[in-house]
């Protein structure tokens, strides 16, 4: 018959998945199972410690400043022992990124450097890091309302690993409002880089109408047509 002495059972007081040996010996708290407060379970219940050897083996996350929760779509930690001071609850649980790949959407940004507040939503300001991000150029920088002109244009350079041929026009717009015009557009190099920009016109009273009449960033939102998210950023500023 064999026997087990209680010596060789592994003991797990805070029921995350990694015994109290292991957590004494690799610096996580046994009696807490949320040591790093970001909502997921010290251990492989959550992904964040998959095999459960109190270590942070490649994979397990990303570092990319983003809580791991906040990034897994929580809006209530797993267990028990979070510290809500520091936990980050997901504002857009609809959408996440991957705990375990600082650069989401392979944009050349981290998801951190993205989402600049953590909070797991895309707030004015921030570009989206689920989504490509492009450099986008608005010309003219200064609307004016009175100003007699029909158009302003929008300059679209992507990652070189992208092809400005593939967006959609259709799908494009200014503050999640404003569609692009279908024509007219071209794909040139407006600023000499070297790399293809794409660029599209939108109403310019239409522009000066929606915004306020300050300096303000402009959201860019649409797809490619393999439906690849892409967004970007600009200054502009609407006078009167």
């Amino acid at each position: 018959m064999l026997v087990i002495y209680p010596s060789a059972i592994e003991v797990d007081h805070d029921g995350d998945g990694i015994s109290d040996r292991i957590e004494n010996a690799t610096g996580t708290d046994p009696l807490d199972d949320d040591t790093d407060n970001d909502g997921l379970l010290d251990g492989p219940g959550s992904g964040e410690d998959t095999n459960a050897n109190g270590i942070v083996d490649l994979g397990e996350t990303d570092g990319d400043g983003i809580q791991d929760g906040t990034e897994s779509g929580l809006i209530v930690p797993e267990g028990l022992d979070t510290d809500m001071t520091v936990f980050v609850p997901d504002s857009d649980p609809d959408t996440t990124t991957n705990p375990t790949n600082p650069d989401t959407d392979g944009d050349g940004l981290l998801d951190g450097e993205e989402d600049l507040n953590g909070n797991g939503a895309v707030d004015p300001g921030e570009s989206d890091p689920t989504a490509v991000t492009g450099y986008i150029r608005i010309e003219p920088s200064v609307v004016n309302l009175a100003g007699r002109g029909k158009w302003i244009s929008c300059y679209i350079e992507l990652p070189i690993e992208y092809d400005v041929s593939e967006i959609d026009i259709g799908s494009l717009m200014l503050q999640k409002s404003l569609n692009a015009e279908w024509q007219p557009s071209e794909i040139g190099d407006y600023d000499s880089n070297g790399i293809p920009d794409l660029m599209v016109k939108f109403n310019r009273q239409e522009v000066a109408v929606a915004l306020e009449p300050e300096v303000q960033m402009v959201h860019l939102t649409g797809q490619l047509f393999d439906g690849t998210p892409l967004d970007g950023l600009d200054l502009i500023r609407v006078i009167y």
